[in-house]
């Protein structure tokens, strides 16, 4: 067990560049001053939002966690160290296994500081403009939707890590067709959970409409219904994704 944590803990550090350089730290600082001065002169003097439509922008959360994993997936090839990292006494399925736990801290880590944010922001309302809650929601309510919210998007993250890393290993693979295959496969199934939220779209007087669609920020009234299914179906997608994965790394890569 302390080899497989040794394997995460170098992922990790190599993936979190912020253990490293406290330049980002300062980066992080600043860009975070500057969101809450322009949030805070929006409430007092521009059109005031309110606190849970800020959640709205969370799906993209989706494509932070696809990241880390894409970038921490391709390091061995990157680094040029993938012959000595498949020479480790380790099954593939071992130390894909530490890649995808190595991104799901860094996912965690992400999901706690904008979870502070939200809640920050929903405080910040709830002083400098109160009667959007007073209209809308209570402050526990807020507080209660927006953990809700966040803890979804935590038990949904092995899910995406584990289908970004089978992707990753099916296009360093001699499969790359599937992988194309895979994505058209899949954008009629997620138009389905997609809301009405179209982003770009033709003439309405043309014959045809091109939209893209965000999904909405995970409502406590779902989570509370399909939690149990929710977790159980991603955890054990992650784990065959994950074994799919170490198949096609044994099977099908060349070194």
């Amino acid at each position: 067990m302390s080899s497989f944590w040794s394997l995460v803990q170098n992922d990790h550090l190599l993936g979190d560049k912020s253990n490293r350089k406290p330049a980002y730290l300062w980066i992080s600082a600043l860009l975070l001053l500057l969101f809450f001065t322009w949030y805070t002169v929006v409430l007092l003097f521009g059109t005031a939002i309110a606190p849970l439509s800020l959640l709205k922008i969370t799906p993209l959360l989706i494509f932070v966690f696809a990241g880390v994993s894409i970038k921490l997936s391709i390091k061995e090839w990157r680094k040029q160290t993938i012959s000595w990292w498949l020479m480790l006494p380790f099954p593939r399925y071992y130390l894909l296994c530490a890649k995808a736990l190595s991104a799901l801290l860094i996912c965690f880590k992400v999901l706690l500081l904008c979870y502070a944010i939200t809640l920050a922001t929903g405080l910040e309302s709830y002083w400098l403009s109160p009667e959007l809650f007073n209209i809308h929601h209570s402050l526990g309510s807020y507080f209660y939707e927006v953990s809700m919210n966040y803890f979804g998007y935590l038990i949904l993250s092995p899910l995406i890590i584990s289908i970004t890393i089978t992707l990753v290993m099916l296009f360093k693979s001699r499969l790359k067709f599937y992988v194309l295959l895979i994505i058209m496969l899949a954008s009629p199934l997620l138009s389905l959970v997609f809301s009405d939220h179209n982003i770009i779209s033709k003439n309405p007087n043309l014959s045809f409409k091109l939209s893209f669609q965000l999904p909405e920020y995970i409502s406590s009234d779902y989570l509370s219904s399909y939690l149990p299914i929710t977790l159980l179906v991603s955890l054990l997608v992650s784990a065959m994704l994950l074994f799919v994965s170490s198949l096609i790394l044994e099977k099908k890569i060349q070194i």
